[in-house]
């Protein structure tokens, strides 16, 4: 467990700052915690951005081919 003094501490320095985070994260294993989560999230738009530039060129991520319908003329 961690150190609740410096806690305490800390929320109060953060309470009378001009600007005050939306979120708080105290502590090493929190912060760990949302950097995973960033992580993750980072990861997925990398997918997902791979991807939509794979169905413009006309393949995907898993090499199968992308076919475009043409509308009828």
């Amino acid at each position: 467990m961690g150190d609740p003094v410096k806690a305490a501490k800390v929320i109060a320095d953060v309470a009378e700052a001009a600007e005050q985070p939306m979120r708080l994260q105290i502590g090493a294993d929190c912060v760990a915690r949302v950097e995973e989560q960033l992580s993750h999230i980072r990861a997925r738009r990398l997918a997902h951005r791979r991807g939509l530039h794979c169905l413009r060129r006309g393949t995907c991520l898993t090499g199968a081919v992308y076919v475009a319908r043409r509308r009828p003329q």
